[in-house]
């Protein structure tokens, strides 16, 4: 199954408005390599479209990481689209690693994510 087809089973609120320190709660359905993850929303910034959230519980985390935070940005670019940038810091256990193919997995899973949301847009622009 191609990662773009994957959709999550279940997201919920678990707690918070959705605003910084929300906790949401996703349940994946068939076809992930995992079953749950939650997630801790750190930073809005509107202004520079920027946010952080950090996932710090569920079999995501491979039982040798402590959390994962993500930096997501978008900035605009001169052809009068944008440019996504998305940085990913690791908190491991003391002695672990991350397996082998990992971050080449996480990449290539943001990217085909990144190219369905956008296919969608540009084909529902009345949706935004």
């Amino acid at each position: 199954m191609e990662q773009n087809e994957r959709r999550s089973q279940q997201k919920e609120e678990a707690s918070g408005d959705g605003g910084v320190g929300s906790i949401i709660s996703i349940t994946f359905g068939d076809g992930f390599r995992y079953k749950n993850s939650k997630h801790r929303v750190d930073a809005i910034h509107i202004s520079n479209l920027s946010v952080s959230y950090t996932i710090f519980e569920g079999d995501a985390l491979l039982g040798i990481i402590v959390s994962v935070t993500h930096h997501v940005k978008f900035q605009p670019s001169v052809d009068g689209g944008s440019v996504y940038k998305h940085t990913t810091e690791f908190n491991c256990n003391p002695d672990a690693q991350l397996p082998d193919g990992i971050l080449n997995f996480l990449k290539e899973a943001f990217k085909n994510t990144f190219k369905a949301i956008e296919a969608y847009a540009i084909a529902h622009p009345e949706a935004y």
